[in-house]
């Protein structure tokens, strides 16, 4: 679980593959899903009925998905979003675990 401040205004959610780097660029399909985070609320969505792409590059290991945190004034429990790996494409990659999570953690 990564944990990252509500006042960041964003996390970035690493995606790293198992094994050394790509032979060939590497596509990954994610969304962004509520667990207890409200989105619009507390985050920026990524819809998983409109999914985005990353790209781990060729000779790279990682790439990076950007969460971005609402800071609101409001006093509640820390939060969490879920980083939801719908698929990946290209250079042979296979998909290992699908869902991490990122906990927002209250400033108020």
């Amino acid at each position: 679980m990564l944990v990252a401040p509500e006042g960041a205004g964003k996390a970035s959610a690493p995606v790293t593959l198992a094994g050394g780097t790509a032979a060939a660029d590497i596509t990954v399909t994610y969304c962004l899903a509520p667990i207890t985070a409200t989105e619009t609320d507390d985050y920026k969505g990524v819809s998983c009925l409109s999914p985005k792409t990353k790209t781990i590059k060729t000779g790279k290991s990682s790439t990076a998905i950007t969460v971005k945190i609402v800071d609101d004034s409001d006093p509640e429990a820390d939060e969490a979003v879920g980083v939801v790996l719908m698929g990946v494409s290209g250079g042979g990659a296979t998909m290992g675990n699908a869902t991490g999570v990122v906990n927002i953690a209250d400033n108020d």
